[in-house]
């Protein structure tokens, strides 16, 4: 009877262990939260604040872990989603600062962590978890040895093709995987053509007001250098209308009348904000 009594208690602490580990729906509510945060940054207009802002966050969340019993991998994806943020916005005003190696590679060794510590788990972990992997592998690549680097600029893909399989009309993943189809180079799998067919995807499947504004966001600038202006500009509209006093966006638009997209203004930064100062 006693080994009976064991055996029942460690499978309900097994169970509990699982429930505490992944993310549950409860829970996804936090991480739809979070993202919901993301848009209202671009209604700051200052990077250095949007950085302190996402301290503050950051904080405000490991108090919610602790209080509300936070599982594990939602804990690492709210924590990624927040330091992704925080870490473009300093690249925004210092592309070379020291701080942006330790803050976004730290959150990949946990993100890898996370994943080889529950290799047999695996179908349990969540398309968020995935993504952000995704994500915040693609902002370490440059801090890491070019060989490795290769290697590890395919496994984005891999994560953004997991994410998908788990909801193939995520809107987030489908935007930042047609990022990365639209960056990568033909030999490795990327096409601007099937990258353009992604971010439409995500704008037809944009739900929340945050994937409403990103998706339309990347349809209105790969449209805009395909020269289809017409159809940019209505995605543009599309993409502030999420969230009124978008100042990004506004600063997007002042790109655009310019005659560039962000695509160009990302390796042409310098020229183009002359440009908008004269």
């Amino acid at each position: 009877m006693n080994s009976l009594k064991k055996a029942i208690f460690q499978l309900i602490l097994g169970i509990f262990c699982l429930f505490s580990l992944f993310c549950t729906p409860d829970e996804e509510t936090l991480i739809l939260e979070v993202f919901d945060f993301r848009l209202d940054l671009c209604c700051v207009d200052s990077n250095s604040k949007c950085v302190e802002l996402c301290d503050k966050k950051i904080e405000e969340c490991r108090a919610r872990f602790e209080s509300e019993n936070i599982g594990e991998e939602t804990r690492i994806i709210v924590e990624n989603i927040l330091a992704q943020e925080k870490y473009n916005n300093i690249y925004a005003d210092f592309p070379k600062s020291k701080e942006l190696k330790p803050l976004i590679t730290d959150r990949y060794s946990k993100t890898k962590d996370f994943l080889d510590k529950n290799k047999e788990l695996s179908s349990d972990i969540s398309k968020y978890f995935y993504v952000v992997a995704g994500d915040v592998l693609s902002s370490s690549l440059q801090f890491l040895p070019l060989s490795k680097a290769m290697n590890e600029g395919l496994q984005i893909k891999v994560y953004y093709e997991k994410a998908l399989e788990l909801d193939p009309n995520f809107s987030y993943c489908l935007a930042n995987y047609g990022q990365w189809l639209y960056h990568a180079p033909g030999f490795a799998g990327g096409s601007k053509k099937t990258a353009l067919e992604c971010f439409h995807k995500a704008s037809e499947n944009a739900k929340t007001p945050f994937e409403i504004y990103y998706a339309n966001f990347l349809v209105s600038q790969t449209e805009f250098e395909n020269k289809n202006y017409e159809e940019a500009s209505a995605a543009l509209e599309k993409s502030l209308s999420a969230r009124e006093g978008n100042v990004y966006m506004t600063f997007i638009k002042r790109i655009n009348d310019l005659g560039y997209s962000i695509f160009y203004y990302i390796p042409n930064r310098e020229k183009v904000d002359k440009m908008l100062a004269e």
